[in-house]
């Protein structure tokens, strides 16, 4: 998958000030027949391969975006910063054939090539074959007959998720 975002910022705090710091995990990895949970807070699980006969493989989830809030609920409007999460790998087999990447969350999430777009400061990420990115979460990644597709990565918005691959 996508390595996840890096944001700095310098915050004035004064007294009785209540801020909430978010760190975000890493995505799990697909295995047979079975998708990467996302990461927490806000990255998608991956998509789900529907075909037994051949070695299938599920998508890896998106990771979780970490962030500064101003209160004790993490939401768009109490943000102060938010690096965002990589999007998930899509799933491989052995048989040379891939599925696509789930895009970035974050401020300029990156795009995966033939797959979800990543998340900006202004909107979420779509998803090529996969679910689009919300406020704060990532895009589902595609289902596919052999390889899910990478879920998207949390972010301000988040990525868009990565299609899965129907090779018989």
């Amino acid at each position: 998958g996508g390595g996840g975002g890096f944001a700095q910022k310098t915050i004035t705090v004064v007294p009785n000030d209540t801020l909430t710091v978010v760190v975000g995990s890493g995505g799990g990895g697909g295995t047979y027949l079975t998708p990467g949970a996302g990461g927490t807070p806000g990255g998608a699980v991956g998509g789900t391969p529907a075909n037994s006969w051949r070695p299938p493989a599920g998508g890896g989830g998106g990771g979780g975006y970490s962030g500064i809030f101003n209160n004790s609920t993490p939401s768009q409007a109490s943000a102060l910063l938010i690096a965002g999460g990589g999007g998930g790998s899509g799933g491989a087999g052995s048989w040379g054939y891939t599925s696509t990447a789930g895009g970035g969350g974050g401020s300029n999430g990156v795009n995966a090539s033939f797959s979800g777009t990543g998340g900006t400061q202004v909107a979420a990420g779509t998803g090529w074959g996969g679910g689009k990115g919300a406020a704060l979460t990532g895009g589902v990644g595609g289902p596919g007959r052999s390889y899910g597709g990478g879920g998207g990565g949390g972010g301000y918005f988040g990525g868009g998720g990565g299609p899965g691959v129907d090779s018989d």
